[in-house]
């Protein structure tokens, strides 16, 4: 069960992509981070000066596609 994370089902992939099957179930951060800021540069990422969350900050209907990378 998700909180507040976005989750969806794999539907299409680049070649290139590792680790994930079309039709896997998968969850994303619902976070946007500047990657600038002091905290960013530091790798303290929750404290970004600049942080905004999809669906608090950001309007983010649930009905739609995104793409999605997989990092770390």
């Amino acid at each position: 069960m998700t909180g507040h994370e976005t989750s969806g089902i794999v539907v299409k992939m680049g070649s290139a992509v590792k680790g994930f099957e079309l039709g896997d179930k998968v969850t994303a951060d619902n976070s946007e981070l500047c990657g600038s800021c002091h905290y960013c540069r530091k790798g303290q990422l929750l404290y970004c000066e600049d942080f905004k969350a999809h669906g608090l900050h950001r309007k983010f209907p649930s009905n739609k596609r995104l793409i999605a990378w997989k990092t770390g």
